[in-house]
């Protein structure tokens, strides 16, 4: 079965129509083949980033979209917070950050290769434990 991580500027500019990332993501949640797994941070992140440059209604929208849609959310664990701490410290010139490096530690954790970002500096930089480089999404925009 293929497996998507979502990253909050994918999710992001999907939910925005005034983003000019918003076609191209958009198109992508809705095409995506096979399972598309959220990880916990990037709600967060993703909710706060509405709310202070939108309003309300688009941090609402966020949530209506998330229950509505077959996305799964994925909570972190312990050691999700080991590995991301340990990105967050090799990576430190890259300034990653933890939403991010919690990305990263969830598809290290689930065998995942494949993310849906806008974020080609961080994600093609870091090495993952479980693959040679990750399978970024959308390939071009």
């Amino acid at each position: 079965m293929i497996v998507t991580l979502l990253d909050t500027g994918v999710l992001w500019a999907a939910l925005d129509t005034s983003d000019k990332y918003h076609p191209v993501c958009a198109g992508l949640l809705t095409s995506m083949p096979g399972q598309i797994l959220l990880p916990s941070p990037v709600v967060t992140e993703t909710a706060l980033c509405l709310e202070s440059k939108l309003g309300p209604k688009a941090e609402s929208d966020l949530l209506d979209f998330l229950v509505q849609s077959d996305i799964e959310i994925v909570e972190l664990d312990r050691q999700d917070l080991v590995c991301a701490s340990s990105i967050i410290r090799h990576y430190a010139s890259l300034r990653i950050g933890f939403v991010d490096a919690s990305v990263i530690a969830v598809a290290q954790r689930l065998d995942i290769t494949r993310i849906a970002t806008l974020d080609r500096r961080h994600f093609t930089t870091v090495r993952p434990t479980h693959t040679d480089t990750f399978t970024l999404l959308p390939e071009a925009w």
